[in-house]
């Protein structure tokens, strides 16, 4: 079992994105869904977060990095 993680841009509009079959959205990544033993909830749900954090650190990597130092993109014709 996982649960997706989806990524879209902002400035595609709201009618487009919310429709699936118009692909308004990326699968970047299927982020576990965990269980654990641990008889308290409070822990079961502290390690579920921070487990949860480091999948999307571990994900997310490459866009802060290209978020820091600015990387070329292609535009709709092609050229950088």
């Amino acid at each position: 079992m996982a649960h997706p993680l989806l990524l879209s841009l902002a400035n595609i509009a709201t009618d487009i994105r919310s429709k699936g079959s118009l692909h308004g959205h990326l699968l970047l990544a299927l982020l576990p869904v965990p269980t654990f033993i641990h008889k308290k909830s409070r822990i079961r749900s502290l390690l579920s977060d921070r487990l949860l954090h480091r999948c999307l650190d571990l994900v997310l990597t490459p866009l802060k990095t290209a978020a820091a130092i600015g990387v070329m993109m292609n535009d709709l014709r092609g050229n950088l």
